[in-house]
């Protein structure tokens, strides 16, 4: 008996709403696409849990006409394509016909539609693929859709979803990047009736970025080229080295207003921010390239979040030459953040100018006692206990004698592990310790940070932040842990974190530490030798929270080699 099977329509429509529908997000996704390509200029998503149990999308859009409306839940229907050529010149977002019908397969839909041309709107119900009723209803011109009991039928994939938190900030991250493509448009996202996002129409793709992301407009170059021979244009959106972020959490690529993903353009664009910032910051900027149809294909990946570009290595090179050139002439020289003052003119400086001093106790740093051991050490860990401080190397390293060996320790990557383990252990006793100020620190948030913060904010305490919602897009810090240098990087660590990263304690504390000492910081003889001794103390010392070494071992018999002895 044979052994290949034909898959039933369900099984089929199962399979491919895998492809396109992940998580809720990609649902938002799709029928954002839809919205635009209808036309609209006022959007409203509406969530529930996360968009899990309800989802719905409302716009002005040119709506669907009556003789259409129950094509759509079917595989491949589309109004964009008839001819095979026709795919050399898309414009528009969606094209294959298998977004609603993905959809429609996973969840339950209601969709109420009207032309202007038609004094009633249509109103169709369908559920798992399968439609079940269809009425003649009032309703606005546009288009409404409700989907509710997302992968009702496929508990697999429904189980994956991550928790409510995580899938907001997804969501909130698509709805953001098709707002800066369509910055006349007004778009609101309301979650649980409470509204986490409402953009007005802006002027310009510049107000929509910053509103969006909340920067200030003097940091953020504003440029343009084209179109070259090959008619393409370029628009460019480009943060100044003051905005320079540890994450590349703002950073997006457009192919014809598409957000995209593109590893190539994205290495060359930070490639050509390593002039003004340094390797260990990423810039901000947003992309907009348009670029003729023929020479993109945006059918290589199933929810088109890729496209290959005809050529992409020479338009790379000509980016991040422009990008270059713009930077030069227009960045603004680097500004040193200053805590802002709610109540006085003059920021507060912490009453302690070196965080790495302090410590747990009032105990100082003291010499071995006259007849301690000095047998000589063994293993890495040994040696560092004997080792005498020698100097250090370019405000980053503290070399230290052991023995025949040199001791190179990482000062940022000493501290991070010192900080890591105080932080921890200070939250599992219920004593943080905290630098308390007389003037808050203000600082500036996204959205998407705003509802990082309302879910983690109960987690700060223990770790030693005091923070409130100073306004709608600012925080304030009253207090931040004492081992903290930077306590608004380590707040903006916290805020962004990635959907595989927990929120206990432990995960919090590694990306609060990112804020501990940097290099830039001469240390003594007495800080150095102080430093050492807290980091044996630690359980893990020979590397940082982040899997980093915080030593390195060079023997004299490496050394005698290269100078051939």
């Amino acid at each position: 008996m044979g052994k290949v099977n034909i898959l039933t329509p369900q099984v089929v429509a199962k399979i491919a709403a895998g492809e396109v529908i992940e998580r809720p997000a990609s649902l938002v996704k799709e029928l954002l696409e839809n919205s635009f390509d209808a036309g609209a200029d006022q959007i409203t998503v509406e969530l529930r849990q996360a968009g899990k149990t309800f989802i719905g999308v409302s716009d002005n859009g040119s709506g669907i006409d009556s003789d259409d409306i129950e094509k759509i839940f079917l595989r491949h229907a589309t109004s964009k394509l008839k001819e095979s050529q026709d795919l050399d010149t898309i414009l528009t977002f969606g094209f294959r016909g298998e977004a609603l019908y993905s959809i429609a397969a996973v969840s339950d839909v209601t969709l109420t539609s009207r032309t202007p041309e038609h004094d009633a709107a249509v109103q169709i119900h369908a559920r798992g693929g399968q439609v079940l009723q269809r009425v003649s209803t009032a309703a606005e011109s546009g288009t409404r859709i409700e989907i509710r009991e997302l992968f009702f039928n496929t508990p697999a994939r429904k189980k994956f979803l991550k928790s409510d938190p995580t899938e907001i900030h997804q969501i909130l991250a698509i709805v953001s990047s098709y707002a800066l493509a369509f910055p006349g448009a007004r778009l609101r996202l309301i979650h649980a009736d409470r509204t986490l996002l409402d953009l007005a129409p802006a002027g310009n793709r510049k107000v929509r970025f910053c509103d969006i992301f909340n920067l200030p407009e003097a940091n953020v170059i504003a440029a343009g080229s084209g179109p070259d021979q090959r008619r393409i244009k370029m628009e460019m959106l480009l943060g100044d080295q003051t905005l320079s972020r540890s994450r590349r959490d703002i950073q997006l690529i457009y192919v014809n207003s598409r957000p995209v993903y593109s590893k190539s353009l994205a290495f060359h664009i930070n490639q050509a921010y390593r002039k003004i910032i340094p390797a260990k910051e990423n810039p901000c900027f947003a992309v907009f390239l348009d670029i003729p149809p023929q020479y993109v294909d945006v059918n290589v990946h199933p929810a088109k979040r890729e496209v290959k570009i005809m050529d992409e290595p020479r338009l790379a090179a000509d980016l991040a030459a422009k990008i270059t050139q713009y930077l030069t002439e227009g960045a603004n020289p680097l500004q040193m953040p200053l805590p802002s003052s709610l109540d006085q003119p003059e920021p507060v400086k912490p009453a302690v100018s070196m965080p790495y001093l302090i410590r747990e106790t009032l105990d100082i740093y003291t010499a071995a006692p006259a007849g301690a051991d000095t047998t000589p050490a063994t293993g890495l860990r040994g040696k560092l206990q004997q080792a005498a401080f020698i100097g250090t190397l370019s405000e980053k390293y503290i070399l230290m004698e052991a023995g025949t060996s040199l001791l190179i320790l990482d000062q940022h990557a000493a501290q991070e592990r010192i900080t890591f383990e105080s932080l921890k252990r200070q939250a599992a006793l219920g004593r943080p310790q905290s630098q308390t100020l007389l003037a808050p620190i203000t600082l500036s948030i996204s959205a998407q940070e705003k509802t990082a913060w309302e879910a983690l904010r109960k987690q700060l305490d223990p770790l030693g932040f005091d923070t409130t919602l100073w306004d709608g897009s600012s925080l304030a810090i009253h207090a931040f842990p004492a081992l903290i240098k930077d306590p608004q990087r380590s707040l903006r660590e916290i805020l962004n974190w990635k959907e595989d990263q927990a929120d206990d304690i432990d995960s919090l504390a590694k990306r609060a530490c990112r804020g501990s000492l940097t290099s830039g910081y001469r240390v003594d003889k007495n800080q150095a030798q102080y430093m050492v001794k807290e980091l044996l103390g630690c359980q893990e010392p020979l590397s940082c929270p982040h899997g980093r070494p915080t030593v390195v071992e060079l023997t004299l018999k490496t050394i005698d080699k290269e100078f051939l002895r």
